[in-house]
């Protein structure tokens, strides 16, 4: 790095300091606004697919099939229309897999929060087997998955961006 960059780096550090608008002790003075708080200088950005609140399921299939009731795996939100927006408030994303024998889907469901995959993670239906991630290693869920296909694997299941 140059030395006007560090130099820059070393004043916009001090800068709060230094301000007429604070007392030595860094308090703001009678009738001024208080000082500005510092912002990292690299700030990481999280990455997307580690956003959000996720779980992964085996859960069977729902739906008739029609325009109106598609097929689906159970808990996935029927697709968003101009009349019907997406609910925040639950489920924003998936991604699924069907099962080797075709009667259950390998899922990954997002919400913004725990409380969006509720559903999913209070079901008594003993065909739902959820992990909510962080919970379970990659390892466990993967080895689960495999019994309902048997070549699954996280590197062909890459995460879903919900935005």
């Amino acid at each position: 790095m140059s030395k006007g960059v560090l130099l820059g780096i070393f004043l916009g550090a001090f800068t709060p300091l230094f301000s007429q608008a604070t007392s030595p002790t860094g308090t703001a003075t009678a009738g001024t606004a208080p000082p500005p708080t510092l912002a990292p200088i690299s700030a990481r950005r999280l990455v997307p697919e580690n956003t959000f609140t996720r779980v992964y399921c085996v859960v069977p299939f729902v739906g008739s099939g029609t325009a109106a009731d598609p097929k689906r795996p159970m808990f996935a939100p029927p697709p968003a229309t101009p009349t019907a927006p997406l609910d925040r408030a639950g489920i924003i994303a998936f991604q699924y897999q069907t099962s080797d024998d075709g009667n259950s889907a390998l899922v990954e469901f997002v919400a913004v929060s725990q409380s969006g995959l509720a559903p999913i993670l209070t079901s008594t239906n003993p065909n739902v087997i959820a992990f909510l991630r962080g919970n379970y290693t990659r390892q466990q869920i993967e080895t689960v998955f495999q019994k309902y296909k048997k070549n699954f694997s996280f590197s062909n299941f890459m995460p879903v961006r919900a935005q």
